[in-house]
């Protein structure tokens, strides 16, 4: 090497190492100072890079040669396919027929955010400069084999590229920071930078992008707040910064972007009131700001929004009570105000909202009746109020809620009797009542609910046998908690016979004394008896169900002698440390 360095001129070596490929050439900057300042140069990595690009389009280099470097990458010339164009044209809005577009990454492309940084420059100059479209999807828009350099990074030279009108980077694994160079795409609609791995804060220059009418940073590891300077992009109708750690308050200015759609911002870690200035929004579809440490009352200007389809501040600090005033939105598909502070009544106006299919309000300080009015809610398939201070009954209009499929009414301080109209909802997937003060006998027009799989009924004041009718639904159900009940009779055979069942608890009940049969569900995982009257052995094909993993016997009169085959079970432990032994 030290010819090499000694009378080999610098435009030589440049010549010589300019026909390997560009991925490789840093390599060789470590032989010696001299072919490093050979290579370390902008001069070199355009001689390298155009070489390279122009001779690797020639059949003698491409599928043998690519095979052998085990990089699986087509090299052709990115060309405008009919059905692409009109993707572009339905999604982005972009119909300029010399625009060029990068749905895959082709060639040497992958590799731009992994190149250093002359090699960066050059590229960007002459293989990406005039792309409109770069939308690079792994798993979606890569081929399996396709995947970025593990040192790539979303670099500067990025904004080299001033032509972009589309920026789509997803699961591509770009960690680090977003550059400011970003605000050189002026021509940028959208911008969507979604689970690269990005750290640090939200580049306030991104408010200089004032074309922008889509902006998603959805899914990275961004810290720090909300920079007002995007208050200031009024062409945004959709901003999706959800699931990162952002902190701080919500903007004020958040009502200058009128022409929102949709606003995404949790979960995050945003503190603070809901700012009011959000019922500026008049044209927004979805807000989201669930899983955040907002505090305060919900304000009265948000449930004013007329175009309100979906309303999600889960998981949040809010206090005070529902607004009534929130009955008004006709539109609303969707409520989810659960993990809060709500107090006072579920209000009745809740009732007018004829196109609700989704209702969650769980674990807040709700209490007071079930409004009769819910029953209005007939497109209603999922009403979850479970872990509120709810008295009263179960109001019989929940019957003419047809359309539902979840209903969790669980730890309230609920009484009575189910009524009737419960054993009509023929599309009732799962029932929750767990935890309430529910009296008498578990009613034969269970039997109505055919397409039931998850009953729980555990922890109520049910008492008496449970008939074959009401049994008859056991078959199909998955799982079936009849737990810390006072149950008497017989245990129903369908609860042994259910070839689907997967969960089972009879614990803490007065069934009559029984014997588990040879044969139970295959499909069982759980099979909780503690404290019954169960006695005899544990039959062994307990031992043989493949999915058991947890098994309950304390407080029974079992025998405590097993066969050897449950030595192998996943709850052997357990059996043996409450004095279980192996025949």
């Amino acid at each position: 090497m030290s010819t090499i360095q000694t009378k080999l001129p610098l435009e030589i070596i440049r010549d010589i190492f300019g026909w390997i490929d560009p991925r490789c050439t840093h390599r060789y900057r470590e032989l010696c100072r001299r072919v490093n300042a050979a290579l370390d140069d902008i001069h070199f990595a355009r001689l390298n890079l155009h070489r390279f690009i122009t001779y690797s389009h020639q059949p003698t280099v491409t599928e043998e040669w690519l095979e052998s470097e085990r990089y699986h990458q087509p090299m052709v010339t990115v060309e405008w396919q009919e059905s692409e164009m009109s993707y572009i044209k339905d999604k982005f809005g972009i119909t300029s027929e010399d625009g060029h577009i990068s749905i895959y990454p082709h060639g040497l492309d992958h590799m731009f955010f992994a190149f250093p940084k002359d090699y960066r420059t050059v590229y960007a100059e002459s293989m990406l400069k005039d792309l409109a479209v770069m939308k690079w999807v792994k798993g979606i828009t890569m081929n399996p084999s396709q995947k970025l350099h593990p040192l790539s990074k979303l670099h500067s030279e990025i904004g080299l590229l001033t032509k972009l009108q589309v920026l789509k980077l997803d699961r591509l694994s770009l960690p680090g920071p977003i550059p400011n160079d970003i605000s050189h795409l002026t021509l940028l609609r959208h911008l969507l930078l979604e689970k690269l791995g990005l750290t640090g804060n939200i580049p306030s220059c991104i408010g200089q992008l004032i074309h922008l009418k889509e902006l998603s940073l959805f899914n990275n590891s961004l810290d720090g707040p909300i920079p007002v300077e995007i208050t200031h992009i009024s062409n945004l109708n959709y901003l999706d910064l959800a699931w990162n750690q952002l902190s701080g308050n919500i903007p004020e200015s958040i009502g200058n972007l009128t022409s929102l759609l949709l606003l995404r911002l949790g979960p995050n870690c945003l503190s603070g009131s809901i700012p009011p200035t959000i019922g500026q929004l008049v044209n927004l579809h979805e807000l989201s700001l669930e899983c955040n440490q907002l505090t305060g009352c919900i304000p009265p200007e948000i449930v004013s929004l007329q175009q309100m389809v979906s309303l999600d501040l889960q998981h949040n600090q809010l206090d005070g009570c529902i607004p009534p005033d929130i009955g008004n939105r006709q539109h609303l598909f969707s409520l989810d105000l659960s993990e809060n502070c709500l107090n006072g009544c579920i209000p009745p106006e809740i009732g007018n909202m004829q196109q609700l299919r989704r209702l969650i309000l769980s674990n807040n300080l709700l209490d007071g009746c079930i409004p009769p009015e819910i029953g209005n809610l007939q497109n209603m398939k999922s009403l979850v109020l479970d872990n509120n201070q709810l008295d009263g009954c179960i109001p019989p209009e929940i019957g003419y809620m047809q359309q539902l499929t979840c209903l969790i009414l669980s730890n309230n301080r609920l009484d009575g009797c189910i009524p009737a109209e419960l054993g009509t909802l023929g599309n009732l997937s799962i029932l929750d009542l767990s935890g309430n003060k529910f009296t008498g006998h578990l009613p034969d027009f269970l039997s109505g609910l055919t397409s039931l799989t998850m009953l729980d009924i555990s922890r109520n004041a049910f008492s008496g046998p449970i008939s074959e009718v009401a049994s008859s639904r056991f078959i199909s159900c998955q799982s079936i908690n009849l737990s810390y009940n006072a149950f008497t009779g017989k245990i129903p055979d369908a609860l042994w016979n259910a070839g689907k069942l997967e969960e089972l608890f009879l614990n803490d009940t007065q069934f009559d004394a029984f014997e588990i049969p040879d044969t139970v569900g295959e499909s069982l995982t759980i099979l909780d008896i503690s404290n019954t009257k169960v006695f005899g052995r544990l039959p062994v094909a307990l031992a043989y169900l493949n999915d058991l993993k947890e098994l309950k016997v304390d407080g029974t009169n079992l025998e405590k002698i097993v066969k050897s085959s449950f030595r192998f079970c996943p709850f052997w432990s357990y059996l043996r440390n409450i004095g279980f032994e192996l025949d």
